[in-house]
């Protein structure tokens, strides 16, 4: 192996394209995108075809290699912008409540556009490695969040279509399923279905909020390659946790709903805290497979 050309007694990692000496990472400089030979100024390239090539890349090798448990996980709502985001959710969300009528819906009508924003920002920069929540999304900008609920819709349409398609093909009747708990066959056609759709809804919100096109939302060709690769266990792990947060959220907030305000508010965050937590997760997972999920989802 390629030895440092300052340091004799350090393995080179980087080699300089000007003046060609290899290099340790002592012996570079990080620029904003670049790494930069100190000896002439000009660009350092890694030598292991592996290596994080710029130094966003670096970074993010960085932060994933920190340690990142579950305590860091179900607090992450509350870091960042969190110590002010939640507690004015509940503080619209009883307004709401108190106000009705069309200050109520303007107030929901508000929410609605910023919040599927704001998910995708989650998840986005938590495939990037931050573990802080970002700023709400700007809602002066409507073409941007209307584009962003429209990619929502996406995501959800790719999560259903596995149970319509399952109704359809088997002759179950989808009002029954409204009504009452169905019986036998229809029952595991439309939990398994439902199960499906959950995994590939999973790898469509991330690939859609890391990759930032709401085209890669509808491709399930890919969806169902990165959901039997290497990252197919961990997704479906991430998957069952972000139903189970989300369906405590609903409990929660369905034993709460007799309180008069109060309860609407507290509703509306638990169930808000459960979408936050899960898209992180999703980030998350995209940021634990990136060396196979972003060739998958970038070709």
């Amino acid at each position: 192996m390629p030895v440092c050309a300052t340091h004799a007694e350090r393995r080179a990692e980087y080699r300089c394209a000007g003046c060609r000496a290899f290099l340790c990472a002592e012996c570079i400089e990080e620029g904003h995108r670049l790494f930069f030979c100190r000896r002439c100024r000009e660009q350092a390239l890694p030598l292991a075809a592996d290596a994080p090539a710029t130094a966003p890349e670096l970074a993010r090798a960085r932060r994933l290699g920190r340690r990142y448990g579950s305590r860091e996980v179900f607090l992450y709502p509350f870091r960042g912008f969190g110590g002010y985001t939640l507690p004015a959710l509940a503080l619209v969300l009883a307004a709401g409540e108190l106000f009705g009528g069309a200050a109520g819906l303007a107030l929901d009508a508000l929410l609605v556009l910023i919040l599927p924003g704001l998910l995708f920002e989650i998840a986005r920069t938590s495939a990037e490695g931050d573990d802080q929540l970002p700023d709400w999304p700007d809602a002066s900008q409507a073409f941007e969040r209307f584009a962003e609920i429209g990619r929502g819709l996406l995501v959800c349409a790719v999560a259903l279509t596995p149970a319509w398609l399952a109704l359809r093909a088997t002759g179950c009747d989808l009002e029954p399923y409204l009504r009452t708990l169905p019986e036998g066959a229809c029952v595991a056609t439309l939990f398994g279905a439902l199960a499906m759709g959950l995994l590939l809804g999973v790898f469509a919100f991330g690939a859609a909020s890391a990759h930032g096109s709401a085209w890669l939302a509808l491709r399930v060709d890919l969806h169902l390659e990165a959901l039997f690769g290497p990252a197919g266990r961990d997704g479906a792990a991430t998957a069952l946790l972000v139903a189970a947060l989300v369906a405590g959220a609903r409990l929660a907030a369905a034993a709460l709903g007799f309180l008069p305000l109060l309860g609407a508010a507290a509703a509306g965050v638990l169930t808000t805290y459960a979408l936050f937590v899960g898209a992180h997760l999703v980030g998350r997972l995209f940021l634990r497979h990136a060396r196979t999920l972003d060739p998958l989802y970038r070709d």
